[in-house]
């Protein structure tokens, strides 16, 4: 009809309880750029209120500009890669440390989601563990030996160039000063997700689905 769309609209968005749009209903508004005037509307308090809960709940409600149109949610299907030139993938970047015989035997049966499986081997975590949060499987451990040959390991907490902080197995948080006293002569940093890091920098889409598709076929 030529009018603005409030769905869109600054003045409907920064809107609290009718503050803002109550002034322009009973004003009116002739656009700057042309089209059609709004005519002003002396509506009572109580029916200005109600107008402006009415807009607030359709813009709640609304769904964002380029989403999907309303209707049930189509399945998807995730398996869109090639399942030998996945094997050839896993068995050039993979098999030094998994093995579809050992701890990858039968998961395709094991893990029915092909979208936790895709998440899980991508990220290095046994499927179906939290997404975040250190765990005896993933958690980085770091050896710092000192000066007079004590050595003290752990989960590292966090290193840089200047300190490095761990919690033992006894539960005790440690941290030293990399150039202080006692002095640090050497750290040894155990990452299980170390070549999982490095697969990030050069894992291609098309990588991800072909292995998923390999992984989802081993039954």
């Amino acid at each position: 009809m030529g009018g603005p769309n409030l769905l869109r609209s600054q003045l409907v968005l920064n809107d609290k309880g009718g503050e803002a749009i109550t002034p322009v209903v009973r004003a009116g508004r002739v656009p700057v750029g042309g089209g059609t005037p709004m005519p002003a509307l002396q509506l009572p308090d109580e029916d200005m209120k109600a107008l402006a809960e009415y807009v607030h709940s359709v813009v709640f409600t609304a769904q964002p500009q380029g989403a999907p149109p309303p209707g049930s949610v189509a399945p998807l299907n995730l398996l869109v890669g090639n399942a030998r030139a996945g094997e050839r993938y896993f068995k050039a970047e993979c098999a030094s440390c998994h093995s579809v015989t050992g701890d990858l035997a039968g998961i395709g049966s094991r893990v029915a989601s092909v979208e936790l499986l895709q998440n899980s081997w991508v990220a290095g975590r046994r499927a179906g563990a939290a997404a975040s949060g250190p765990s005896n499987r993933s958690a980085v451990r770091v050896e710092v030996a000192l000066a007079g040959g004590e050595r003290i390991a752990g989960r590292l907490v966090r290193m840089d160039d200047f300190t490095v902080s761990l919690t033992t197995d006894g539960g005790e948080y440690r941290s030293f000063t990399r150039r202080g006293t006692p002095r640090v002569e050497a750290v040894k940093v155990d990452d299980p997700l170390a070549q999982h890091r490095v697969l990030w920098t050069k894992l291609s889409n098309k990588d991800m689905h072909d292995v998923t598709a390999y992984l989802a076929g081993l039954k």
